[in-house]
């Protein structure tokens, strides 16, 4: 037999036609291995083509397709191995930790980060909770905002009453008019200018003398004397029977805190 053979390069393959043209089938069925050097390439057309392939070349052809498929499997397993790995739009569950969201990118930018295991149990607060005209103070009180009518600056502590010639404001308690409602939270608020007035709970309050804890505080009566001064408080032990229904009318609440002289002692307010 020739060592030459000649292979037709049709779409079914090129491949399949150079390794089918290794053997050749006898008439009995019988397949003849061949010794074959070269394998003359005809293409579709019939035409002998320009160039001869060894079967050193042939065999190496099949290495290098092998290889190729085996890569492709590969490929596509990896890239199974990679969808598996994704998680699913729709639903998905994260396990580990999940770094990179800020929380700006979800619309909590002005939220703090707080410790779980004191959210709910600690009733420390971070500065006082605010609102237009009402806020908490950090001494514990409600204070809401009033037009000052004193007709001068606020000062702490000074015991109030609701002001006569303009809504929502406040002038300082007189001697003798059991009507107080509060007491100025700051000092240097200018007069016909907003202030926090504390209405309720603890408050620093400006006695005219000493203070004794437990003490009722109220404002003043002529009966008091000399000591009494516009917008302060006095501090004096609890009323036995019968008790004077004007000192019960002037009460501003009970003092909380013992001092020497005049100044601020904390006090809960309380207004009959």
């Amino acid at each position: 037999m020739p060592s030459d053979i000649s292979i037709n390069m049709t779409s079914t393959g090129a491949l399949g036609a150079l390794t089918a043209s290794k053997n050749i089938l006898q008439n009995n069925g019988t397949p003849v291995a061949l010794n074959i050097n070269r394998i003359a390439i005809i293409d579709a057309n019939g035409r002998l083509g320009s160039s001869c392939i060894t079967t050193d070349e042939l065999n190496h052809l099949d290495n290098i397709t092998e290889n190729i498929q085996s890569a492709i499997v590969e490929s596509r397993l990896g890239i199974a191995d990679l969808d598996l790995d994704k998680a699913p739009k729709a639903n998905p569950t994260f396990t580990g930790t999940v770094s990179g969201i800020t929380a700006a990118m979800v619309g909590l930018g002005n939220v703090t980060n707080e410790s779980k295991t004191t959210m709910f149990t600690d009733s420390t607060f971070v500065g006082a909770a605010t609102f237009p005209k009402v806020k908490l103070t950090p001494e514990g009180g409600i204070a809401v905002k009033m037009t000052n009518k004193t007709g001068g600056v606020s000062v702490k502590g000074e015991v109030v009453t609701a002001g006569f010639s303009v809504d929502n404001s406040v002038i300082k308690t007189v001697v003798d008019v059991p009507n107080p409602i509060g007491v100025f939270y700051e000092s240097g608020v200018a007069d016909a200018s907003e202030a926090w007035v504390v209405a309720s709970g603890i408050a620093d309050v400006y006695f005219v003398g000493n203070t004794t804890r437990g003490h009722l505080a109220r404002g003043f009566l002529t009966a008091d004397g000399g000591s009494y001064v516009t917008g302060q408080a006095l501090s004096e032990a609890l009323p036995t029977t019968p008790f004077a229904s004007d000192k019960h009318f002037y009460e501003i609440g009970h003092v909380l805190e013992s001092r020497t002289g005049a100044g601020l002692a904390k006090t809960i307010l309380h207004f009959n």
